[in-house]
């Protein structure tokens, strides 16, 4: 079973995303435009209960947030910077540029799959409001297709990562080697728990500051505040997107040289 030190990967993503700030702001200001408008968009016209227009106009977005965190990959594992010198640490070659544009496309391109994947998934699981609640006392047999439902999740979440090494052209086979065994989906758990958590606590304490005077009347908040908190909203969403990508990355790239060790 391919493993890898969670701690040493979340730390060094942390890092990595405070190092590389201004480089990633500037790389981050075409998929954060788009969300942010994208967003406002769905809020304006009152899509929030249409889940197949949102899901068309999210299109551009999660493309270009795809873009964002395959060359974010791509700078972890080679030094390659979008901007002059291109690539940054690499070859100055017609092969290395081809083989650059071909990780990105498909890491950005899987990341979208992904993310719609996400999304039917959390549309499917949502209970509608005129759904009865279920019952206080859960049944012996509601509660073991639970737990099997929550291993198969479990299992699944492995591949909700599959544009980390596509990102960087692995071929299929070894990647497959990398995600085999059961375990591997609690190290890129924890991994993504350590990169999640943190902001998202941060995200609703600012949240909470903002629409703290208006709790329990969404109808007497300011446009203004609405936009301050669709804001905070898409950048840390973003900054979520890629301290979760980058602790990955770098517990494939321990994954990987280790098996090359071998």
């Amino acid at each position: 079973m391919a493993r890898f030190d969670i701690i040493d990967a979340s730390g060094n993503a942390y890092q990595f995303v405070w190092k590389e700030r201004r480089y990633l702001a500037q790389l981050a200001v075409l998929p954060v435009f788009l969300k942010f408008v994208t967003l406002a968009l769905i809020f304006f016209f009152d899509l929030e209960g249409n889940l197949v227009r949102q899901a068309l106009l999210m299109l551009p977005a999660f493309l270009a947030e795809g873009w964002l965190v395959a060359n974010l990959v791509r700078f972890i594992f080679f030094g390659e910077r979008w901007f002059p010198p291109y690539p940054g640490g690499g070859v100055h070659g017609v092969s290395s540029i081809a083989d650059r544009n071909r990780g990105v496309k498909a890491g950005a391109i899987m990341y979208t799959l992904i993310k719609y994947l996400q999304a039917g998934a959390m549309a499917f699981v949502m209970t509608p409001d005129q759904v009865e609640p279920p019952p206080a006392e859960v049944s012996e047999m509601e509660l073991f297709a639970a737990l099997i439902l929550f291993g198969i999740a479990l299992y699944v979440f492995r591949f909700l990562w599959i544009y980390v090494p596509l990102a960087i052209n692995v071929p299929a086979g070894k990647i497959a080697f990398l995600l085999r065994g059961f375990g591997i989906s609690f190290y890129l758990m924890g991994t993504w728990l350590l990169s999640f958590v943190p902001p998202l606590i941060l995200l609703a304490s600012l949240s909470g500051v903002l629409l703290g005077p208006y709790e329990g009347d969404s109808a007497a908040v300011p446009l203004t505040t609405r936009v301050l908190t669709m804001l905070l909203q898409v950048f840390f969403d973003t900054l979520i997107a890629l301290i979760s990508t980058a602790a990955v990355a770098y517990g494939f790239r321990q994954m990987l040289e280790t098996n090359e060790k071998k």
